[in-house]
């Protein structure tokens, strides 16, 4: 197998961790159905941190599911120290974050937490999900968003580059499915709060 096609990134300067860290981040049109690698786009957002001697990269995917991959940013100081020779890349998923955003207008958690939610509000949220947004949910599905990473990193990784993935909660079945379809694309996985 050749692998994913390569993908057309252009990284732009950015911040991390607060403005503290300097980085690159990239809007990175991906299909919207990879059997259908011609058919519609959406957007998927990844920052990345480099580090002069690096001689791989570690790829951190969040949970949720939801999550983006910002919530790693006050850790990025530690796992600097923890891998000084690996560049950190944070990959928001599909819908979440800066990727192209799969929204209720006007869902929010109430004090109480979401098990207080009124019921109608999740139907006006369903409703409108499978209505205006349909494309974008059908776009937003863990074998799709496994396909995203693995393309990603067959377009950046050098060729000696280690690759190391690690996933937290949600991130863990992302993961889990990207080994599926990627099982020798990378050198080492961590699977963290399965």
């Amino acid at each position: 197998d050749a692998g994913p096609p390569p993908l057309t990134i252009e990284w732009s300067a950015c911040t991390a961790a607060g403005g503290d860290v300097p980085a690159e981040c990239a809007d990175v049109a991906v299909p919207i159905d990879w059997a259908e690698p011609e058919g519609p786009s959406v957007t998927v957002f990844v920052k990345r941190i480099t580090r002069p001697d690096s001689t791989g990269q570690l790829w951190l995917l969040e949970g949720g599911p939801g999550g983006s991959g910002k919530d790693f940013e006050p850790a990025i100081e530690k796992l600097q120290t923890m891998a000084p020779d690996l560049d950190l890349y944070l990959l928001d998923h599909r819908g979440t974050g800066g990727s192209d955003y799969l929204d209720c207008p006007g869902l929010v958690p109430p004090l109480g937490g979401w098990s207080q939610l009124d019921p109608a509000r999740v139907t006006s949220c369903v409703d409108a999900l499978t209505g205006n947004q349909a494309d974008a949910l059908r776009a937003t599905r863990t074998t799709q968003a496994a396909q995203d990473l693995g393309a990603l990193i067959a377009t950046v990784r050098g060729p000696n580059d280690r690759v190391v993935v690690a996933g937290a909660s949600y991130g863990t079945y992302w993961l889990h499915r990207y080994l599926q379809l990627f099982p020798t694309q990378p050198s080492a996985v961590v699977l963290d709060s399965v």
